[in-house]
């Protein structure tokens, strides 16, 4: 579908129309996922069905503003949707564990490469994966160049805060799975065999025992940072941070999810090579 010329008033009511009913369908299937009925149970089904959906929107041509304004909305939604169903998955009884977040991975690259072309005002290519500048003509002249209307301040507000509450839904989520060292995972606080639940049972006793052991470090080493307010991170908690980190980076995607949406913020001139996180500017969390 991917053109220099504008749709027609009739190409673009059968288009909206269909996108639609591609949306409805996606969300009745992925509110009824559990159920054996539903034709998006797992990620890798959602995630193959979305990008279907985001392939047909970012090949709208923006060439009139009309439509260039129907493309940003409709990404708008798909994003949103997106970023608010996939951390909902439950992947913790995937095999493939390594597969699937390589899958989420590429779908958010093409999700920020689309980004990227909409805010650069470019058509999109869906071979090459990445937007392409041509000369518009008006329809008034021949001669004269018309400028594809740019994303406005509302909208690039809206996109922002998409990322940020879905890039901080992301990192929750893979916090909370556990990586072993054999590659199989389980939801914090699930053990996923009977040894786990020992060890899980043995670490409980281990914490009782030494409660007193714990008051007492942690005390010197409030005083050691000047005041009570100082935080540390021990026990549980930064053990699965650790095994969440050194998974990643052992598959090597560490450095995938750190840049994602990284070619977006870079063009709304957000991103400085940090993370976003979920305050009010882009740091590292």
């Amino acid at each position: 579908m991917s053109s220099t010329q504008p749709l027609s008033l009739k190409q673009e009511r059968r288009l909206i129309e269909y996108v639609d009913e591609r949306f409805l369908e996606i969300t009745r299937n992925y509110k009824k996922r559990t159920q054996l009925s539903s034709t998006l149970r797992t990620l890798d089904l959602y995630l193959s069905e979305t990008h279907t959906l985001l392939s047909i929107i970012l090949q709208i041509p923006p060439i009139s503003r009309s439509q260039a304004s129907l493309r940003t909305t409709l990404l708008l939604r798909l994003t949103g949707d997106a970023l608010m169903a996939i951390p909902n998955y439950n992947i913790q009884d995937d095999i493939d564990i390594d597969g699937i977040l390589r899958l989420l991975l590429a779908w958010l690259d093409d999700l920020d490469r689309g980004w990227s072309a909409v805010l650069r005002r470019q058509v999109w290519d869906p071979e090459q994966r990445k937007g392409y500048i041509i000369p518009i003509k008006s329809e008034n002249s021949d001669n004269s160049v018309t400028e594809i209307s740019a994303v406005n301040q509302t909208e690039r507000t809206r996109l922002r805060s998409l990322i940020v509450s879905g890039t901080a839904a992301l990192e929750e989520w893979l916090d909370g799975i556990r990586f072993s060292s054999a590659g199989s995972i389980s939801r914090r606080g699930i053990p996923t065999n009977d040894s786990d639940e020992k060890q899980m049972a043995d670490d409980s006793n281990k914490d009782n025992s030494s409660e007193s052991e714990s008051d007492s470090n942690q005390t010197l080493v409030t005083d050691s940072v000047g005041g009570s307010d100082a935080e540390t991170e021990t026990g549980p908690h930064a053990s699965v941070t650790s095994d969440f980190e050194s998974a990643l980076a052992q598959m090597g995607l560490q450095q995938s999810f750190n840049e994602l949406f990284s070619r977006t913020l870079s063009e709304m001139g957000e991103f400085s090579g940090e993370i976003l996180s979920t305050g009010d500017e882009a740091t590292m969390s």
